[in-house]
């Protein structure tokens, strides 16, 4: 498995309307998705965050992770997590 050099971006002022309706940074969901060694293509919960993103390639051994939202999981969401894990 290749190993990347994680970059987060978001939009300020979606990170700003994200913290103000969930109660959650995008600098927490960085750092909580950054940790998170199991996830799916497009979500991953890290801790008791789940964290929207996309991927972008961005050079050798660079990968450009944009946040796109992040919130609590609802309490069906973190049990179908645990069934998968």
């Amino acid at each position: 498995m290749a190993r990347f050099v994680q970059e987060f971006e978001w939009d300020p002022a979606k990170a700003l309307a994200n913290r103000r309706k969930h109660g959650v940074t995008f600098q927490q969901a960085s750092e909580e998705a950054s940790r998170s060694a199991v996830g799916l293509p497009w979500v991953e919960m890290g801790g008791l965050i789940l964290v929207i993103h996309t991927y972008n390639h961005a050079g050798k051994g660079v990968a450009r992770i944009r946040i796109v939202s992040a919130r609590k999981p609802t309490k069906v969401e973190i049990r179908d997590y645990e069934e998968q894990a």
